[in-house]
């Protein structure tokens, strides 16, 4: 084969090959290329630029691992201490170890403990070192407590600087390993550590000033590691703490004693609620998780400003006890009084720096403040009039911030108040009365609620809007109706029974074509559906009711009224369907 030939022919193939790239690009266009100035575009979500996308499954949970890492460990640690006190009683009961022997065993053993379960978390097995660390701190404190009170070697000052030493140990192998489920253990034998303390008259200064700050380290600990869990677990143990030393005291103490007790720790209380609020406020660590510490913090401080501050020692038959007063004013109503201004103050400091959050949690306490303090000031026959008012304040100060707690708050203080008007308005006896002008509230905050949920509260979802403005309308509906009843009845009670009941039947007559009347005017279908239910409901109550009690010329009255309602509402159908 000539050269010539050769190169003809590769000339071809390389012709060949050229063509049949073109060809597969046909197929698969190159792929364009952009810049960040003229960005790509797509109608399709990026959700859908994959055809085949693979479920995320979630991994099968390896129980094998949870129970032999997780709780192996956590229940047999709880059956190795069980064995070590079953066999220090079987050696004592034989004589075979001294007491002071065993006290020291206690404290090298806890030592053993800690020193394990830090080698066992430095190893990466984390659970068991928790668990031996949490073993470790229950048997010092166990220790200490057998060498104070049951055996005596050491004296109550000694026996608080053990106790203290071990729980800082606790808190820093809480620190150094980041554990959380440590420290809530540590904070739950911290706490328990002055009722394994011998008690002495006059040491309720130590003990609130010791578990005071157990708190206080407690709650640095959890602001630093973010532990909301610890925190939260510190202030109801710190609660429980302080009800179970004021419980046990009161059957030891004489009532002045007790009272002093109780303010003692009512202060405590108190400070804690504050240093809570300002380094919270400060810091906003916590964020959306700070509104129910802090309001929660606020309710419980309430009850024990309340006993402590508002008692006083009194005798009965030559036998003491503690006396709440119901005089204003004692100290109790200094203390709400300067808490509800300080958490107003602190509103209007937040809607000056336009701060939305802390306008919502200081705002809110200080309504609760002031709810529950109007109970010093207000009879209860008289507050639910107050609490209706309070209601619609409450919901206009919630729609304007966007709290949903307060809406919360505000529907509730309504139903509350208002089952309580009608409850007590069902007892109605004299027409111009306390409970007439209660029932008017009540309708007039219905009313507003209604139109301020309507028209002013614009972040409700259209189902939500549509359920409220439901029930909502139903209410003040139902509520005028039971009102108007009542009335009528309380109005006739000094004619006989016969004009009771015609007035009655006249009224929801009335009632049922106006309720038609206004949906008509108000293009409200429910309204007239409801004005046409209750003339038959009526026209039922003169069937089975009215018609044997009352006389032939009252009942003819109220047939003639009734029919004259039933044709007038008719027509005013038909005029509107015609129209």
């Amino acid at each position: 084969m000539s050269e010539q030939k050769i190169f003809e022919l590769e000339k071809r193939i390389a012709a060949l090959e050229q063509q049949v790239a073109e060809l597969k690009n046909i197929g698969h266009p190159a792929k364009p290329t952009h810049t960040y100035d003229q960005p790509v575009r797509t109608d399709k979500p990026s959700w859908q630029f994959s055809r085949n996308p693979k479920p995320i499954r979630e991994d099968p949970i390896d129980w094998e691992k949870r129970i032999g890492q997780v709780w192996l460990p956590r229940i047999f640690i709880f059956v190795l201490l069980l064995g070590v006190i079953w066999a220090f009683k079987a050696a004592a009961d034989n004589s075979l170890i001294t007491e002071p022997v065993r006290v020291l065993l206690g404290f090298a053993a806890a030592a053993g403990l800690a020193f394990l379960g830090d080698r066992q978390i430095s190893g990466n097995r984390k659970v068991l070192g928790i668990t031996l660390l949490s073993g470790a701190v229950t048997t010092f404190i166990l220790s200490t407590f057998a060498a104070h009170v049951l055996y005596s070697f050491i004296s109550i000052y000694p026996a608080m600087v053990l106790n203290v030493l071990g729980i800082a140990g606790g808190v820093y192998f809480t620190v150094r390993h980041k554990s959380q489920a440590l420290g809530i253990l540590v904070a739950a034998g911290g706490y328990l550590v002055p009722f394994l303390l011998e008690n002495e008259q006059g040491n309720v200064y130590l003990f609130a000033a010791y578990v005071f700050l157990l708190y206080m380290s407690l709650f640095a600990l959890s602001l630093k590691e973010r532990f909301i869990i610890l925190l939260y677990s510190s202030i109801v143990f710190l609660h429980l703490t302080y009800s179970a030393y004021a419980a046990f005291s009161g059957f030891g103490l004489a009532p002045a004693e007790l009272i002093t007790s109780l303010k003692v720790i009512a202060v405590s209380v108190l400070l804690q609620q504050l240093i809570t609020l300002a380094v919270l406020a400060k810091f906003d660590r916590f964020h959306s998780q700070e509104f129910p510490l802090l309001f929660s913090s606020a309710a419980v401080t309430l009850p024990w400003l309340y006993v402590a501050f508002n008692s006083r020692p009194a005798q009965f038959q030559g036998a003491a006890y503690v006396d709440f007063s119901n005089d204003f004013f004692t100290a109790y109503d200094g203390f709400w009084i300067g808490l509800f201004l300080f958490y107003t103050a602190l509103s209007l400091l937040s809607v000056r720096n336009k701060t939305g959050g802390k306008l919502v949690l200081f705002s809110s306490v200080a309504v609760f403040i002031l709810s529950v303090g109007l109970f010093r000031l207000i009879d209860m026959y008289e507050l639910k009039a107050v609490f209706l008012v309070e209601s619609v304040i409450l919901y206009y100060l919630a729609i304007t911030i966007n709290s949903r707690f307060q809406r919360a708050g505000a529907f509730l203080l309504l139903f509350f108040s208002g089952w309580m008007t009608i409850e007590e308005g069902l007892l109605m006896e004299r027409v111009w009365s306390f409970e007439t002008l209660t029932f008017l509230i009540l309708l007039a905050a219905l009313g507003t609620i209604y139109r301020l949920f309507n028209d002013r509260d614009t972040i409700i979802s259209s189902d939500s809007r549509k359920t409220g403005r439901l029930l909502l309308g139903s209410s003040l509906v139902g509520t005028l109706l039971v009102f108007l009843t009542v009335v009528a009845d309380v109005g006739l009670q000094a004619y006989s029974g016969n004009l009771q009941s015609m007035g009655v039947s006249v009224v929801w007559g009335l009632f049922s074509i106006s309720s038609v009347f206004y949906g008509m005017k108000t293009g409200n279908r429910k309204i007239r559906i409801f004005g046409i239910a209750l003339i038959f409901v009526t026209l039922l109550k003169l069937l089975f009711v009215d018609m044997h009690f009352v006389s032939i010329v009252i009942r003819s009255f109220l047939f003639i009224t009734l029919g004259v309602i039933g044709i007038v509402m008719s027509r005013m159908f038909y005029a509107a369907k015609t129209e």
